[in-house]
């Protein structure tokens, strides 16, 4: 019989023993020996939290429904082919031989049965995994731990445990210096992110460089001052890192930042406005009704 085969590992459980690529493709070449199985072509996915769907799982049933010599699907386990019952249909619909290294089910009703009972069991495993995941992230945010990447500013001590979010003393600084220098209310967004860029404290982690929008989220994050955001909500850290700025320079900057973005009405419509710029401080000149002249 021919037949393709098909891996699929997490980039969680890559390093892990018995789940790693290798070690599923050495099982199902052995199970294929000795089943007379000649396996025409591969398919190797290796999922990630970050991207929807599988493609290579798609690409296998695209393969399978077009090439009229594929007879059949080895996988290693049962949660290595199907992560949910849409899985299990799509693979049924194929109407072809499904074979696994470590189970085997009859090719009859009782044996789809129990293949699709299999498939909710793994199912129901990743659900109650991931609502353990959630709830030990909430037990850490009630207790004033941060459950993500810390923001610009600030990195990770991996060098004790368990790992503490502490200033990162070639960033913290330009964060002080910019909400500082906002808070003077004489820069706007990008008059600020100039500045930096002049005097060289524009860089980031990973080599780019800050732009309007990182500036902004920066100035609006509360986590600079020692609480943060988490699913809409603020949330006191509780001291488990130290703040980087005051809590009323924090609220200084939000009042400069709320100002800068209020509607401007305008009364009446001045030549010029718009035009000249002050060598100074860059700001717009502005023009005023008066008596005999504007």
């Amino acid at each position: 019989m021919k037949i393709v085969a098909y891996y699929r590992v997490s980039s969680r459980e890559q390093k892990e023993e018995g789940y790693s690529i290798e070690a599923q493709q050495k099982l199902v070449k052995i199970h294929a020996e000795r089943r007379n199985l000649e396996v025409i072509e591969e398919f190797i996915e290796v999922d990630t939290a970050k991207k929807a769907g599988r493609k290579v799982f798609n690409e296998m049933l695209d393969f399978v429904r077009n090439d009229p010599e594929a007879q059949g699907i080895l996988c290693h386990k049962v949660d290595r082919l199907c992560r949910n019952f849409r899985d299990f249909v799509l693979v049924d619909d194929l109407g072809i031989k499904v074979m696994f290294v470590e189970e085997d089910f009859a090719d009859n009703a009782t044996g789809k049965l129990t293949f699709g009972m299999k498939v909710l069991l793994a199912k129901h495993y990743i659900d109650n995994l991931s609502d353990e995941v959630k709830k030990g992230m909430r037990e850490k945010v009630e207790q004033g731990g941060y459950p993500h990447k810390p923001p610009f500013g600030y990195r990770i001590d991996a060098s004790i445990m368990p790992h503490k979010i502490i200033p990162d003393p070639h960033t913290s600084s330009v964060v002080q210096k910019a909400f500082e220098w906002y808070a003077t209310g004489a820069y706007s967004i990008k008059q600020l992110r100039d500045r930096l860029l002049e005097e060289g404290l524009a860089k980031k982690h990973n080599g780019g460089i800050l732009g309007k929008a990182d500036i902004g989220n920066m100035l609006r994050n509360p986590f600079c001052y020692g609480w943060f955001k988490w699913k809409g909500q603020l949330w006191d850290s509780k001291g488990s890192y130290q703040p980087l700025i005051s809590k009323d320079l924090w609220d200084k900057v939000q009042w400069v930042l709320d100002e800068q973005n209020k509607p401007r009405v305008r009364k009446h419509n001045f030549n010029f406005t718009m035009l000249m710029k002050c060598g100074e401080c860059g700001y717009s000149i502005t023009a005023e009704k008066k008596t005999k002249y504007y």
